[in-house]
């Protein structure tokens, strides 16, 4: 956590000396936000609300990049992960901290429309990525521990890159999971949520769900690829090219979103003012 509490005092904007910052409590105080902000999204794939998903209390992942921090959150339903989230804040030219938050549908159903920041209203028009069959894979191990090391190969299968600007960067997968689990869905039997890491930091810019479904030939392998960042994204299988994404700035043309996945930006973060409280809530 020292990487982002150092960025953090350099970037924030106060009337006093950096070196007098008690940085334990600084660390604190950006902890406390970013999960106040996402404890006030509630979010159901049901459009009268009682059966909403379940928000995990620990943020799954903290990342740092170049500068810029996040926190990941996820929310479940039965088990299964159907929503992640992102809450973080980048570095802008004035020395300023700018907050933003990405969410990305795992669900293949739509959710009812969300308020996102002040400015956003999030729609989307259809469920995010299906999982697809994992051709080739090996038959499922008979024990979960087994299981659980056997979906750590089936993730190392793959590679992904991103392009920014002119440049391709080759993402590496993390080491571990980000969320494993077992599922009491009707389809679903367990899974794991990988992440692609940006060669600049520990930014997830794409997410890979390896899960072990029904079926009627028995269970079987799937995968589920889902972006997680708004730059063009490209998923191989092999030598196989399975999934590849455009960039996606709708964000920057429109308020009302109606993609599966959204990014978008909500303004300069104060920590510096005593009593500071979170202004995103949706409803």
């Amino acid at each position: 956590m020292t990487g982002w509490v150092a960025f953090a005092l350099l970037a924030i904007n106060v009337a006093q000396d950096p070196g007098a910052i008690d940085e334990k409590r600084l660390a604190k105080r950006l902890e406390e936000r970013f999960a106040r902000q996402s404890k006030a999204y509630h979010f159901a794939l049901d459009t009268d609300g009682k059966h909403p998903l379940e928000r995990h209390d620990r943020p799954i992942m903290r990342w740092t990049a170049d500068g810029n921090y996040g926190a990941v959150w996820i929310w479940t339903e039965r088990g299964r992960p159907q929503l992640v989230g992102c809450i973080g804040a980048f570095q802008n030219n004035a020395g300023q901290l700018e907050g933003f938050y990405e969410f990305q549908l795992l669900s293949t159903k739509p959710i009812p429309a969300t308020n996102i920041g002040n400015d956003y209203r999030w729609e989307p028009s259809q469920g995010g990525p299906a999982p697809k069959p994992l051709a080739d894979a090996p038959a499922p191990v008979a024990t979960t521990r087994l299981r659980a090391l056997q979906m750590r190969q089936l993730a190392r299968e793959f590679s992904a890159d991103m392009k920014s600007g002119e440049q391709i960067h080759h993402l590496r997968l993390s080491s571990t999971p980000l969320f494993e689990y077992q599922s009491r869905d009707d389809e679903a039997v367990e899974g794991a949520l990988f992440s692609f890491l940006w060669d600049k930091g520990t930014d997830p810019e794409l997410l890979l769900l390896i899960e072990l479904r029904k079926t009627m030939d028995g269970p079987r392998w799937f995968y589920v690829p889902a972006r997680f960042t708004w730059r063009e994204l490209t998923l191989r299988h092999g030598d196989t090219v399975l999934w590849q994404e455009e960039a996606q700035v709708e964000s920057r043309t429109a308020r009302h979103l109606r993609k599966p996945y959204v990014s978008c930006p909500v303004g300069t973060i104060n920590l510096a003012a005593d009593g500071e409280e979170a202004r995103d809530v949706s409803q």
